[in-house]
C-alpha cells in the first residue's frame, strides 16, 4: 500500500520488508484515528509471541486468543481506512 501511494517515491518496486517495525506502520498510518494504539497492541502481542521472540507471554494468558483475534480485525479495519483515504 505504501509503495502504491507513492509514500516512498525511490522505490521501482514494493518493499514487503520494510514495515516490520513499529514506528514504520506507524508513520504509514499517521493521521487514521485509533491506529496509533492498534499498532502498539499488535506489536505488543507479537513480541509476546513465543515461536517468534523468545517471550512466552501468550502462554500465560488466558485471553490470548481473544486479543489476538480482535486485534487482527483492528489491524484489517486499518488497511480498510488506509484504503478508503487514499483511493486504494
Amino acid at each position: 500500500m505504501a509503495f502504491m501511494t507513492g509514500k516512498n517515491p525511490r522505490r521501482k518496486k514494493p518493499n514487503y520488508n520494510g514495515y516490520y517495525q513499529e514506528k514504520d506502520l506507524l508513520s504509514l498510518y499517521i493521521g487514521i484515528s485509533n491506529s496509533e494504539s492498534v499498532i502498539k497492541q499488535a506489536h505488543k502481542l507479537r513480541n509476546a509471541n513465543p515461536l517468534s521472540h523468545s517471550s512466552s507471554e501468550l502462554i500465560d494468558k488466558d485471553n490470548t486468543s481473544k486479543d489476538l483475534m480482535d486485534t487482527q480485525k483492528d489491524l484489517d479495519s486499518l488497511i480498510e481506512k488506509y484504503s478508503v483515504n487514499n483511493h486504494i
